[in-house]
């Protein structure tokens, strides 16, 4: 395959929060959807390596997950309130379901950030991390953060879109 100039095209954010991981468009960020993937591992210590103090003499890989940052500058206030709550389901502004698991529990989302080029579907994704909106004159901005995770078939993403 040649290389190519990769552009994924205006890509909505999509999120399932409702029945059966119906999805809702929730709006369109900045400059994109930022997805970090991070790996998980876990050094091998040897004792011909030095042992403690030595190098790692292998790397064991234990899991990933995705980090997806939306700068959010076009978007639906309903569906933003479903994100807002943190626990799928739940009201936002409401401290509810404290010491609920968010997996097991069916409290994480779905996210497809929708390009018409490569699309990427999260099926669970978290966003416990901080929200942050700007108020006053100038348009609005609002930030959010999830953090995905792999399904129960060991899926962190695919491309599928329905």
């Amino acid at each position: 395959m040649a290389e190519i100039i990769n552009v994924a095209g205006a890509t909505p954010v999509k999120v399932g929060t409702g029945n059966a991981g119906a999805l809702e468009t929730l709006g369109y960020t900045r400059d994109g959807c930022q997805v970090i993937f991070e790996a998980y591992k876990v050094g091998v210590k040897t004792d011909d390596n030095g042992g403690e103090n030595g190098p790692d003499a292998d790397v064991q890989y234990l899991g990933e997950t995705a980090r997806i940052r939306l700068e959010m500058t076009k978007w639906d206030e309903a569906v933003a309130d479903k994100l807002r709550a943190r626990l799928n389901g739940e009201t936002p502004g409401a401290i509810a379901g404290v010491g609920t698991l968010w997996i097991a529990g069916g409290k994480a989302v779905r996210v497809l950030l929708h390009s018409p080029t490569r699309p990427y579907n999260f099926p669970v994704v978290i966003f416990s991390e901080p929200h942050e909106i700007n108020r006053g004159t100038k348009y609005s901005t609002w930030v959010a953060e999830g953090i995905a995770y792999k399904n129960a078939s060991n899926l962190l993403y695919n491309a599928s879109v329905s």
